[in-house]
C-alpha cells in the first residue's frame, strides 16, 4: 500500500512522513519533560529549574544549529552523507561536515595518519 502511495503520490507520502516525524518528536520531548518534572530538582523553586533547562537546551540546539528548525516539507535539506536514508531531511550531515572542517579535528586525523 505505501509503495503505491509513495510512487503515485510522492508529496502526500512526504507530508505523512513529516507529520509522523513531528509527532514522534513531540512525544519524545513530552516524555523527557515528564521525567524532569518527576525526578529532577535542581532548585527548590520549580521555575528556576525550568529556566535552567530551557537555557541549556536552547544553547545546545543553537550550537548544533537546530534551534529554529521547523520539521515540515518546507525545511527540505538533502542528506549528502546518507545518514538517514528513510528520512533525509536532517541537520546532522551539515553539523558533522562543519565539525570535520574544524582545525582541531583535521589535526587529530593527521596525527592518526602519521602514527600508522
Amino acid at each position: 500500500f505505501w509503495t503505491f502511495i509513495s510512487i503515485n503520490f510522492p508529496q502526500f507520502y512526504r507530508n505523512i512522513r513529516h507529520l509522523l516525524a513531528f509527532l514522534s518528536c513531540v512525544f519524545v520531548w513530552r516524555g523527557y519533560w515528564l521525567l524532569y518534572d518527576e525526578y529532577i530538582y535542581i532548585y527548590d523553586d520549580y521555575y528556576k529549574t525550568y529556566l535552567v533547562f530551557y537555557i541549556v537546551s536552547f544553547l545546545f540546539l543553537s550550537i548544533i544549529q537546530t534551534a529554529s528548525s521547523v520539521n515540515g516539507p518546507l525545511s527540505n535539506m538533502d542528506d549528502e552523507n546518507n545518514f538517514y536514508p528513510l528520512y533525509p531531511h536532517c541537520y546532522l550531515s551539515i553539523v558533522q561536515r562543519k565539525f570535520s572542517q574544524l582545525k582541531f579535528f583535521k589535526e587529530k586525523i593527521q596525527e592518526e595518519d602519521t602514527k600508522l
